[in-house]
């Protein structure tokens, strides 16, 4: 026979925070060329002048990570391999296919 019911154990929130869940959420946010390219512009959007230091720092800081994630990033090997991926199908193999 079982005894009486347990009273549920909750577990804190903080149970599964750990660093691997800090550096996923910062290369989303902050180290993300396309998350730090709006932030400048939502200052702007606000009424700060090109020159404020609250406009300047996050177009300095934008372009320092697009600078950093282009010299990091793989190339194709060649432009239809990014063609493909952006039409979403097969292209033809050689130019000359493409002009017949």
């Amino acid at each position: 026979m079982a005894g009486p019911p347990q009273p549920y154990q909750g577990t804190l929130a903080f149970d599964n925070f750990d660093i691997d869940l800090v550096l996923k959420v910062a290369s989303h946010t902050i180290l993300s060329p396309f998350f730090t390219f709006f932030v400048p512009f939502m200052y702007k959007g606000m009424g700060a002048p090109w020159t404020a230091p609250t406009v300047y720092y996050p177009s300095a800081w934008f372009l320092f990570v697009t600078v950093i994630c282009t010299l990091l990033a793989p190339l194709p090997e060649s432009g239809f391999a990014s063609l493909i991926v952006l039409a979403g199908r097969a292209l033809p193999k050689t130019f000359e296919q493409v002009q017949k």
